[in-house]
């Protein structure tokens, strides 16, 4: 009996040392997982902190944003204001820019046709008039 309880007491020493060591290794997974935490803990700061130093941040987005607005605004009005009066201008065909002179060449050219077809159109018109007039003597 004596040999019996023994036996049950070296066995309840047993699990207490195989709970303890699992119980060891649990705390070090812990202790693990609080350093990886404290890390990513020290990470965010250092990103909140870094994004809080950049220009524009979260908070002054809004602010940015408006005055990109305001001067996208301005220069729209600004090219506008340009395009008006270099169109009012009389600019020598020596300093136009060359995308500028090829347009007007083009533009000529098409000015000449369209008077070409006017032309024509004008001489069907006539032509058709002549052939009813002829027809009409007959």
């Amino acid at each position: 009996m004596e040999t019996k309880v023994i036996a049950e007491k070296f066995q309840d020493e047993y699990e207490i040392l195989k709970l303890n060591q699992m119980n060891a290794r649990l705390q070090m997974k812990i202790d693990r997982n609080n350093k990886f935490i404290e890390g990513l803990k020290k990470e965010l700061l250092s990103s909140k902190q870094s994004l809080m130093q950049q220009n524009p941040n979260p908070m002054n987005i809004h602010e940015s944003i408006r005055q990109v607005k305001q001067k996208l605004v301005v220069y729209e009005q600004s090219c506008e204001k340009a395009k008006i009066n270099f169109s009012n201008l009389n600019v020598n065909e020596v300093i136009l820019p060359k995308s500028l002179m090829s347009l007007v060449t083009s533009l000529a050219a098409l000015r000449e046709e369209a008077v070409k077809l006017k032309r024509d159109a004008d001489d069907v018109l006539f032509i058709k008039q002549a052939v009813s007039n002829m027809k009409m003597i007959r």
